[in-house]
């Protein structure tokens, strides 16, 4: 498969200042390719909470298959 450009959202609100920068060090292991947005502060929505989010939007180019990367992602969203 060629490289393929994936647009990502990244958000948490569990431990936010230290996971985003885990799901960052995570997603430039898949590609080193990454371009990211700013990353912006928000309450939740749709549903009550206490704990902040923190949310960016992250570009990264990769061989993988779109199911191969979604498969990563979710290993990284257990893991976290």
């Amino acid at each position: 498969m060629a490289r393929v450009r994936y647009f990502v959202s990244v958000g948490s609100n569990i431990e936010p200042h230290a996971n985003v920068v885990r799901i960052l060090e995570a997603l430039l292991r898949i590609s080193p390719r990454l371009a990211l947005s700013r990353i912006v502060q928000t309450e939740a929505v749709g549903f009550e909470s206490e704990r902040i989010f923190l949310n960016l939007v992250g570009m990264l180019e990769s061989d993988l298959s779109p199911t191969e990367l979604k498969a990563q992602f979710n290993a990284l969203d257990t893991r976290l």
